[in-house]
């Protein structure tokens, strides 16, 4: 996964045969996303939280990302070490962090909508180019009566997982098939990914156990990078800050109630008031909808005689529930990885 600042720079294709080998016939697979665009894309911000999963996926394969600044290694970046809040607070981040080239992007686009029928949507895309060269001294010629592309935005807000499309692309792609057999594969995928789900999961608990909450996202985002099933994951963190005419903790209710399919409470050595109206409202919907699921992960290490009262509670509402809702202790975030990992794949089944 290879950043470079325009299509200029797949010119330089002693570089690329060095790097990937010589074939004479072959494909670029060019992921089009403007960093800096007023209308932010939920589907880069999902490629770049998963750039190291994805390089590592798809290191053998011409795999290029415009704008981006070029690295031997991959796109030159300083991937954060835990979640931002808000996906205005993360493009902010990806924009100091990341070294863009908008007009090298701006020349690509351009580059593409004046070589065959095509239109740039401004949002982030997947382009499959096929090329060939007589030699390995020829320059490559690009077939662009043949380009395949999709957008990417567009599957993500139908809820389609599309680190799965992309990693599954790029395998097609790599086989290096004529274009009929690598359309006829793309179809495939295409299908396949429709198909695919989405599992929305809320994670409740303390504010200050943002390092447990970064390490349920983390689980989830290698469950997702697995299988067919997306998890998508909010927290308190991830609504809107502005005016809420019920108030927040209405909005936090209401979603728990009509959207999640899942509900993570962390609790470690204290359970707060607020923590205790989520479960209230999760498990009563659950009694009364089976919808949603409730997974509880207790670190009990310094806890107090309330916190007993209080966990007795919780796992008495959680044993009065048919089917049983899972209470799990956990003794680190490792552990708790594990256990989201384990206890999430057995929900999918």
């Amino acid at each position: 996964m290879i950043g470079i600042c325009s299509y200029k720079d797949l010119a330089n294709y002693g570089y690329w045969d060095e790097k990937f080998g010589y074939r004479e016939r072959d494909w670029y697979v060019i992921i089009l996303g403007n960093l800096n665009s007023h209308q932010e894309s939920s589907a880069l911000k999902l490629i770049l939280d998963n750039y190291s999963y994805l390089n590592k996926r798809t290191k053998d394969v011409r795999y290029f990302m415009p704008g981006f600044m070029v690295e031997n290694k991959g796109i030159k970046s300083f991937l954060r070490k835990s979640w931002t809040t808000s996906l205005d607070e993360i493009f902010h981040f990806y924009k100091k962090k990341f070294a863009f080239d908008e007009d090298g992007f701006i020349e690509t686009v351009h580059w593409l909508e004046e070589s065959v029928n095509y239109e740039y949507s401004e949002d982030t895309e997947i382009i499959l180019l096929p090329y060939h060269r007589k030699s390995m001294q020829h320059e490559p010629v690009c077939d662009f009566e043949h380009m395949l592309s999709y957008n990417l935005d567009s599957l993500l807000k139908q809820d389609k997982n599309i680190i799965y499309f992309i990693t599954k692309a790029v395998k097609v792609v790599s086989q290096n098939m004529t274009f009929a057999e690598t359309k006829e594969l793309m179809e495939g995928v295409f299908e396949d990914t429709m198909n695919t789900k989405i599992h929305k999961v809320f994670v409740a608990g303390a504010k200050a156990l943002d390092r447990e909450r970064d390490g349920v996202r983390s689980a989830l985002s290698q469950l997702s990078n697995r299988g067919k099933t997306l998890f998508k994951t909010w927290t308190f963190e991830d609504f809107p800050r502005s005016f809420s005419k019920d108030g927040r903790q209405y909005d936090y209710d209401t979603f728990i109630r009509e959207s999640a399919d899942t509900v993570v409470f962390i609790i470690d050595d204290r359970i707060g008031e607020i923590t205790m109206h989520e479960f209230d409202i999760a498990i009563d919907s659950f009694l009364f909808s089976e919808h949603p699921q409730i997974l509880v992960y207790v670190q009990e290490e310094g806890a107090d005689s309330s916190f007993d009262r209080d966990i007795n509670y919780i796992k008495d509402r959680c044993n009065q529930s048919n089917p049983k809702q899972y209470y799990n202790d956990y003794a680190d975030i490792k552990d708790l990885k594990n256990q989201v990992m384990r206890d999430f794949s057995t929900l999918i089944r």
